[in-house]
């Protein structure tokens, strides 16, 4: 797992965000993005098989990039409800 599989959450709600205050074309952002981008990255991409060691899995444990990046999304979930509910 690296920052892009984590920051690709956050482009999908900026996508979404575009797409319901968009108009025209700009409204099938969020569309295209999950299913044209995404399915290509993955087409074009190939999956990394291989386990991370103890050493690798001690210092991922402790790096904050990643916590912030997880604890951000739901964050972002409620920002998202409240600015679309308001």
């Amino acid at each position: 797992m690296n920052a892009l599989s984590y920051l690709s959450s956050y482009i999908t709600f900026v996508a979404v965000y575009i797409s319901m205050t968009g108009h025209g074309l700009q409204t099938y952002t969020a569309l295209i993005w999950a299913f044209v981008i995404i399915p290509l990255i993955e087409l074009f991409l190939k999956p990394n098989n291989n386990n991370y060691t103890n050493e690798e899995l001690s210092r991922r444990k402790h790096n904050r990039f990643f916590d912030w990046l997880v604890w951000g999304i739901p964050i972002f979930q409620y920002l998202m409800w409240y600015m679309f509910l308001n």
